[in-house]
C-alpha cells in the first residue's frame, strides 16, 4: 500500500444478509461484503463463533445454519491486511417453524418467535420387550403434573420395577440423536404433540393402535391417556400397555 492508501481507514460492511433479515436452519445462506481495500482475508462470526472464512474478493461465504434458536443473533465480519483489521456487526433474525429438523427431532411447538418450544422424537420408544409399555405399579407416585413432563418423568423412572414400564427407559438416561433431556409429555404437552401430529413421522394411521401415555397420573391406579389417530384422552389403568414417544424442550 502507498502512504496515501494507510492514511485511508480500512472499511468493511455486511451486505447479505441485510440488517435484521430473517434466516431459517437448513437453508444456506450467502455471506457477503462491501470492502475499501483488498484485505488478506475475511473471517465469519456467528454469536462470536467463526463460521466461514474467505481470501479471496469479494470475500462471500455460504453458510447453512443448524439448531438456532428464534430470536435475534449477531453475525460478525472480520476483515485483515496485514497489522490492519476492520470490523461491522450486523443482527440477524432467525425463526424456527413448525416441522422443522432441530436438535434432535422435529418441532411441532413453539412460542411466538421460535425462541423455545418442544420437539419430538422422530420415532416412539422401543425396548427388548416392544414398542408399548405399562404406565406403571399401583400407588400415587407424585407425577401429576398436567403441564411439566420433564418432572412428572423423573418420578417415574425412579418408581420403575422392570422393562415393560413406561419409565424404564429413563432410568439411566435416555439417549437419542445427541440429547440426554428426552422425556414422556404431561397431559398439556401431550394434547399440544396431538395438534402437531402431521409434523411428527411414524405415528399410526389407525385409531386402535394409536393410544399414547402421558406422564400425568390421576390417581392410584389410573394415569392419562390421548388417542394420537382421533384425538380422545381418557384415564386408563396403569397396567394398561401404550406407546410412548419421547419429546424435549428447547
Amino acid at each position: 500500500c502507498s502512504k496515501k492508501d494507510n492514511d485511508v481507514l480500512p472499511v468493511v460492511k455486511i451486505k447479505t444478509p441485510t440488517a435484521n433479515g430473517t434466516l431459517r436452519n437448513n437453508q444456506s445462506t450467502q455471506i457477503t461484503v462491501e470492502t475499501s481495500m483488498v484485505f488478506s482475508y475475511v473471517s465469519y462470526y456467528f454469536n462470536g463463533k467463526l463460521i466461514a472464512q474467505s481470501n479471496t474478493p469479494p470475500y462471500s461465504a455460504i453458510w447453512t445454519p443448524t439448531d438456532v434458536v428464534g430470536g435475534t443473533h449477531t453475525l460478525q465480519a472480520i476483515a485483515s491486511y496485514g497489522g490492519q483489521k476492520a470490523e461491522a456487526i450486523q443482527n440477524v433474525k432467525f425463526t424456527v417453524v413448525l416441522g422443522e429438523k432441530f436438535r434432535g427431532g422435529t418441532v411441532f411447538y413453539t412460542d411466538g418467535d421460535g425462541s423455545q418450544g418442544l420437539i419430538a422424537a422422530d420415532e416412539d420408544i422401543f425396548t427388548g420387550s416392544g414398542h408399548i409399555f405399562k404406565w406403571g405399579v399401583g400407588g400415587y407416585i407424585g407425577a401429576g403434573s398436567t403441564t411439566d413432563g420433564r418432572a412428572n418423568t423423573n418420578a417415574m423412572k425412579t418408581s420403575v420395577t422392570g422393562i415393560s414400564y413406561a419409565g424404564y427407559p429413563f432410568a439411566n438416561g435416555y439417549y437419542r440423536d445427541g440429547y440426554d433431556d428426552w422425556y414422556i409429555p404431561s397431559m398439556t404437552e401431550l394434547i399440544k404433540l396431538y395438534q402437531g401430529r402431521h409434523y411428527i413421522s411414524g405415528i399410526p394411521a389407525t385409531a386402535n393402535d394409536a393410544w399414547y401415555w402421558s406422564s400425568t397420573e390421576v390417581t392410584d391406579g389410573t394415569s392419562y391417556a390421548l388417542n394420537m389417530g382421533n384425538g380422545m384422552s381418557d384415564s386408563s389403568s396403569k397396567n394398561t400397555a401404550y406407546r410412548v414417544r419421547p419429546i424435549r424442550r428447547y
